[in-house]
């Protein structure tokens, strides 16, 4: 009996083995699966597990980077001089065959992406 243990959430004898988390050395006080729902409800309620819009993200940091580009201008050109052998030693490391398929990258103009983004908020109002 002494490798049964009762959960203090739904008061059931399980296994301390298998059905309890240990901390520190010791069995946690809640099973598993009471710990896992707590654990679920507290993500829905303060929404910690939300998923990006990908899509408003990358148009941001094309703006982002339109609005901005003397200054990552500026930092490239710092980094090169800073790091003059780099891009040598990384592209030497990571040779790709020329053969490999590769996926074709999709480009919209930021133009493109403002009006994506103006139609976006508009339909929220």
């Amino acid at each position: 009996m002494s490798n049964f243990k009762i959960c203090t959430k739904c008061h059931e004898a399980k296994k301390a083995l298998e059905e309890f988390y240990q901390c520190l050395g010791k069995y946690r006080s809640e099973c598993k699966s009471c710990t896992i729902k707590r654990n679920v409800k507290y993500q829905r309620e303060n929404k910690t597990s939300k998923r990006y819009d990908y899509a408003s993200r990358r148009l941001y940091m094309r703006k982002y980077y339109y609005n901005n580009k003397l200054k990552f201008a500026q930092y490239r050109a710092e980094f090169k001089k800073r790091y003059p052998n780099y891009y040598k030693q990384y592209f030497k490391k990571n040779k790709k065959n020329k053969n490999e398929e590769q996926k074709p990258l999709i480009k919209t103009s930021l133009t493109t992406c403002i009006q994506h983004n103006n139609n976006q908020t508009n339909l929220k109002k």
